[in-house]
């Protein structure tokens, strides 16, 4: 999914911008990061561009096409927080079977797709097990792969790993390289931590209250 975001400007309060002409452009295709310290303005971008909130000035293009004319049912997006929002009482391969589901794809269709993706991460090993007696990276894969499954054309993951101790969240963050950079989707990683940028190593655009202050190689950043 290509992206066009211009002269984006969001205003909660009066008088308290949240963005401030924000203005970003990201192909199809392309991963990125988007870093910024909490309240920079990274999850209410994250939201208008996931129709979650369809009240802003400026334009967020979708494919050549306003978001504002987008159903959020229509929108083949994942949208993933730290919360994950995984049924912790039922199996992996229900978890992910379940965004094939509400979209009432064939059963047969459904447990191939989800039995297929199982196999190819090596999570069969959890076979019988339910989400609550897996670790966080466990659940943070299955996470991963619910959405992935679903083939989307836009991943939006939005400080994911707020939970996570440093080594948890070095080994999700490695996940997340192996298994979705070469993936046809547009990618946006949305991060807090300087370290996970340095990690990822990707074009990073930096959000600073409210206003892109920085958009490029992450070699080439202040905090490289």
């Amino acid at each position: 999914m290509k992206i066009e975001i211009s002269n984006l400007t969001k205003e909660y309060i009066k008088t308290r911008l949240v963005l401030k002409n924000v203005s970003i452009n990201i192909n199809d295709g392309e991963k990125v990061v988007v870093m910024g310290a909490e309240g920079a303005g990274k999850t209410t971008l994250f939201r208008l561009m996931t129709t979650l909130d369809p009240k802003f000035v400026g334009d967020i293009l979708l494919n050549g096409g306003s978001v504002r004319d987008v159903l959020q049912k229509d929108l083949n997006a994942v949208y993933l927080t730290s919360h994950f929002l995984l049924y912790l009482g039922r199996t992996v391969e229900e978890n992910i079977a379940y965004g094939l589901k509400i979209r009432r794809n064939q059963r047969t269709m459904i447990e191939k797709k989800v039995r297929d993706i199982v196999l190819k991460f090596g999570l069969d090993k959890f076979d019988g097990l339910v989400v609550k007696e897996l670790s966080i990276v466990d659940r943070f894969q299955v996470a991963v792969l619910r959405g992935l499954v679903r083939d989307p054309s836009m991943m939006i993951f939005d400080d994911c790993f707020k939970e996570m101790s440093a080594e948890e969240k070095n080994q999700s963050i490695e996940f997340l390289k192996t298994t979705l950079l070469d993936f046809p989707a547009t990618v946006i990683f949305g991060i807090s931590d300087i370290e996970d940028g340095k990690n990822f190593n990707l074009r990073t655009v930096v959000l600073n209250e409210g206003e892109v202050s920085f958009d490029g190689a992450f070699k080439d950043s202040q905090y490289n």
